[in-house]
């Protein structure tokens, strides 16, 4: 008894099929394409910011640090708002600088600058739009200051800083 069955060749892709897997898979590739491309701007986006956030806090604690232990502050002298400010104040003695050392910060060039008399003049945020500095009182003397950096989105910073020793 023999059956005469015929076994077929295994069967192709119809054309059709062909073109329904390729779309597809091209709709899936795009959909990951534009998922990472996303992925990508936040990640800079967020990097800039606390980029931004960073320098503006860490120049924001230096001087906040060196108006409190300061012997004097020269400048602002009256209870104006200064844009962009300047402030100028005078360090404990030390060694080497018997009277103190005159610190200066203020916007050079579209950054904030500190210019020590003992260190040179040094870039501490790169980008600032705004360094508004006032004096809001003098007994207790205290300074207002901000800081609003360049980036997008801008970084800002608002302190009233008391003078320890003035």
């Amino acid at each position: 008894m023999s059956h005469n069955l015929k076994r077929r060749a295994p069967r192709g892709v119809s054309l059709v099929e062909l073109l329904l897997a390729i779309t597809i898979v091209a709709v899936l590739s795009t959909a990951i394409a534009v998922l990472l491309a996303g992925a990508g701007k936040t990640h800079q986006y967020v990097n800039n910011e606390t980029d931004s956030m960073a320098q503006v806090e860490n120049a924001y604690r230096r001087i906040l640090h060196n108006v409190r232990t300061a012997s004097a502050l020269t400048t602002p002298s009256d209870g104006t708002a200064h844009t962009p400010g300047t402030l100028t104040i005078t360090t404990q003695p030390d060694t080497g600088y018997t009277s103190g050392a005159t610190v200066t910060y203020s916007v050079l060039n579209g950054n904030l600058v500190e210019t020590d008399q003992r260190y040179g003049t040094n870039i501490i945020i790169r980008g600032v739009s705004t360094f508004s500095v006032q004096r809001t009182s003098t007994s207790p003397t205290q300074v207002t200051i901000t800081i609003t950096s360049s980036t997008i989105p801008a970084v800002t910073r608002t302190a009233v800083i008391a003078c320890r020793n003035l």
